[in-house]
């Protein structure tokens, strides 16, 4: 792993391409641990954008992250910064549903979403909160309710996230 942080570290915009490559070199077929969710929240942009990136693939490929990890993530996701790693924690913690379950640092995280200016962030906290709410029946009157007010009042790129979001995809 000390590798892959010291290419993130180089300074340089790394584009998905070259992370594609980056994955299938030190991640494909390997467990994350903590000393790779500690690069998701290093002080330097690109490489906790970098890293974000490469996690999201890791869960998309159904990779396995140990436990002390995947809490470790979990616990600290208000510390995340950059636009560009809160949207893919947005985007990839859902798929972990069946692991995680219902969590209220992850309702506070996809709510905090919601609040975002991105519309992106925004769009995927919603579903976010919708995935959650499918677990803790209590949430689901407050985010149906949430939701069809978005469907009235937010920007068309996130009523499109939400409509998709609802037919179950």
């Amino acid at each position: 792993m000390n590798g892959l942080a010291e290419i993130l570290d180089s300074e340089q915009r790394i584009n998905v391409p070259e992370l594609k490559v980056l994955y299938d070199e030190f991640l494909r077929g390997k467990e994350l641990d903590r000393d790779f969710i500690d690069l998701i929240f290093s002080e330097l942009s690109e490489v906790h954008r970098c890293s974000s990136w490469l996690l999201k693939q890791h869960i998309e490929e159904k990779g396995e992250i140990t436990d002390e990890a995947l809490n470790y993530l979990i616990e600290h996701l208000e510390m995340l910064s950059h636009w560009e790693s809160r949207l893919v924690m947005a985007q990839s913690l859902p798929l972990l549903d069946n692991r995680l379950g219902y969590l209220p640092e992850l309702e506070d995280y996809y709510r905090s979403c919601v609040s975002d200016q991105n519309k992106f962030i925004r769009a995927w906290g919603y579903h976010g909160l919708y995935v959650l709410a499918k677990r803790k029946s209590e949430m689901r009157p407050e985010v149906e309710t949430l939701l069809q007010t978005a469907l009235i009042k937010e920007a068309p790129s996130i009523r499109a996230r939400i409509r998709n979001t609802l037919r179950g995809r």
